[in-house]
């Protein structure tokens, strides 16, 4: 009789996420290096203006800035822009927070801007 170790399976399959995790990072690294198409974006609204008419009115000023608004939160857009516009726009970022400048027209309605982190998917 044979007898199996359920601690093995466990082990094995830490083991096989840690990999999994080391290599995730070494392909952020990687895409991080090279040029984005499409910058996504995340504009957190300001508390005064997380009702329906100031939501509508900061996704008309992002548009005019050449945003795409790709989706909507009560508190947030999310938006998609093209890397040459996205580099006019925010031709230098505001620190070291890892935040944009909020562009003058946005001021009104968004407290910050940043880019959204690169998505893996391993599927």
């Amino acid at each position: 009789m044979m007898r199996i170790d359920a601690r093995a399976g466990v082990r094995s399959k830490a083991v096989f996420l840690a990999k999994a995790r080391y290599a995730a990072t070494d392909a952020e690294v990687a895409m991080t290096n090279e040029t984005c198409p499409v910058r996504r974006l995340q504009l957190l609204l300001r508390e005064p203006c997380r009702t329906d008419a100031a939501r509508k009115a900061a996704r008309r000023a992002a548009e005019q800035l050449g945003m795409q608004i790709s989706g909507e939160g009560h508190a947030s857009l999310s938006a998609r822009m093209p890397d040459d516009a996205f580099r006019q726009l925010f031709s230098c970022s505001s620190g070291t927070s890892g935040t944009l400048a909020v562009p003058g027209s946005l001021e009104p309605y968004v407290s910050s801007i940043s880019e959204a982190p690169q998505h893996l998917s391993f599927d």
